[in-house]
């Protein structure tokens, strides 16, 4: 059933090269914008969704990005319709006890379930289930546990992120946690975003920066400016020069600019 759906993604949606690289995870992986704009059919997500019990766990796995890649252009009523009704089976994927269909399962969490404005907090149960994947041994599904903890601003997860990032110190491991607690930007967080302005690693400098930024707290903007004289890195410049624009009402024309340049954009 889902190779059908695959095919007819292929002609407008999704471009198959490789049938031995899962398409659906290439598109999932390329981000919100690879799709672009496309209608997805109205019939196609609950038979993706459906597809997410096959019983070949690659069918599973690969139905899982498909049903994260589409249904994350969702917006209004229709998105909130989504969400509601997909948590008992993306629940259910994640007490599965399949590695990769457990990690497909929080990655598309975070898409889905991403923040946005207006959006109540994400359903406990759920959340439950991605704060116990990050205590996992596996690397991978450490990283995307905290990333997806990240996008859906999950703020019970904040003393455990803190607690990993004080254990890790440096490493991706270390900037995961801090990139998860700068998403999720809550104010009990400052006094850690101001300990790391002083830190060596512009990585987690700068998101310390944009954790200060999205705080809202404009006394920051001070603390943030002295920790950028005579840094270099382009990326913590231009995380100082959205905490100005953000926090201070300053000319977003350097911030502009900064995204216009190669390394920003693809960064």
């Amino acid at each position: 059933m889902f190779e059908r759906h695959a095919q007819t993604l292929s002609s407008g949606i999704i471009t198959i090269e490789d049938r031995t690289r899962l398409p659906a995870q290439t598109a999932f992986d390329g981000g919100p914008l690879m799709l672009g704009a496309a209608r997805v059919p109205q019939a196609l997500l609950p038979a993706l969704r459906l597809a997410t019990r096959d019983d070949s766990p690659q069918v599973s796995v690969e139905a899982l990005y498909a049903f994260g890649a589409l249904g994350a252009q969702y917006t209004g009523v229709a998105r909130t319709d989504l969400l509601q009704g997909s948590l008992a089976d993306l629940r259910g994927v994640l007490n599965l006890p399949d590695p990769a269909l457990r990690l497909a399962a929080v990655r598309v969490v975070g898409r889905l379930y991403e923040k946005r404005a207006g959006d109540p907090p994400v359903d406990p149960q759920l959340g439950n289930l991605v704060i116990a994947a990050v205590n996992e041994d596996d690397r991978a599904m450490k990283l995307a546990a905290m990333d997806t903890l990240g996008a859906i601003r999950e703020t019970r997860a904040i003393n455990g992120l803190t607690q990993l990032l004080q254990f890790y110190g440096k490493g991706d491991l270390a900037e995961a946690a801090m990139a998860a607690l700068a998403r999720i930007g809550d104010r009990s967080s400052a006094p850690l975003f101001l300990a790391q302005l002083a830190g060596k690693s512009p990585a987690l400098k700068t998101l310390a920066i944009e954790g200060l930024t999205r705080t809202g707290d404009a006394s920051h903007v001070a603390a943030i400016q002295s920790a950028l004289k005579g840094e270099r890195n382009d990326r913590a410049l231009a995380a100082g020069d959205f905490a100005a624009a953000m926090l201070s009402n300053a000319p977003i024309e350097r911030l502009v600019d900064a995204l216009n340049k190669p390394k920003s954009h693809d960064a």
